[in-house]
């Protein structure tokens, strides 16, 4: 009986150390939010063109110039009601399910070629917001 006793007693203290040391492991460990912060594009051309055509499509061998439509520098005039190989506009104002553009980033059935950007990560959720709700207001050169 005594060692019945003892070994309930030692599992009762391994269980209460444990459950003080959850506390602060969990106090403790960064959230995946806490380590990279997530930069918010807001719906406008000018924060389209820095934050997404700059950072994931203008590079040298892409949309830079050697591949259409350009999207280096102020890209507004190669895309906004310009025709697509496809015969479809890159970027129809108002009406982001016929943007062309949008639909290779978002890789949806019916493109020509792979999603883009090719061989990298998809654009954040928050970058495709930005995106379709800059569409959906016009596609302002703003």
């Amino acid at each position: 009986m005594l060692k019945t006793f003892f070994r309930y007693s030692g599992i009762l203290v391994l269980l209460i150390i444990l459950s003080n040391c959850s506390d602060s492991i969990v106090e403790s460990t960064p959230s995946i939010t806490d380590e990279k912060e997530v930069t918010k594009v807001a719906a406008k051309f000018s924060e389209i063109q820095t934050e997404i055509f700059d950072q994931s499509c203008a590079f040298s061998g892409c949309h830079s110039g050697s591949v259409n439509p350009d999207l280096s520098g102020n890209s507004y005039t190669n895309i906004v009601n310009k025709q697509s190989s496809t015969g479809m506009s890159y970027i129809k104002p108002n009406d982001p399910d016929n943007s062309y553009l949008l639909q290779k980033i978002l890789g949806s059935s019916g493109i020509s070629g792979s999603r883009m950007p090719a061989g990298s990560s998809p654009l954040s959720q928050e970058q495709i917001d930005a995106l379709v709700e800059w569409i959906n207001d016009g596609a302002q050169n703003n």
